[in-house]
């Protein structure tokens, strides 16, 4: 006989009829499902905002204001460096002599 394979969705699906059935609390059907009692409350809010749909996967990446501010801080962090690493080049090449200058040093009598 093959193995039974279901999808993480029809997981939850199944926790959630078998919760509204009554015939177990959560912690039991945790402990059925293999998960953290954590989880099972996650699940059973979901649903209870926003039924099957809210049983989907979810993406795992962060959304909203968080994502702006995370990017606007690596943008100034970013215009910060180059600033500084300008700055630096801008004092090395002025400790450099060049052209006659340099030439002029390098011919003049060491004191």
């Amino acid at each position: 006989m093959p193995w039974l394979e279901t999808s993480p969705v029809e997981q939850r699906e199944r926790f959630i009829d078998d919760h509204h059935h009554g015939l177990y609390t959560v912690t039991e059907l945790c402990e059925r499902y293999a998960i953290s009692r954590k989880t099972g409350y996650k699940w059973l809010d979901r649903f209870d905002e926003a039924g099957r749909p809210g049983l989907r996967d979810r993406s795992q990446r962060p959304c909203g204001e968080l994502v702006d501010t995370c990017c606007e801080a690596a943008l100034q962090a970013e215009a910060s460096t180059k600033s500084e690493d300008e700055r630096q080049d801008s004092d090395i090449h002025a400790e450099i002599p060049t052209g006659r200058e340099s030439v002029a040093m390098q011919m003049a009598p060491s004191a």
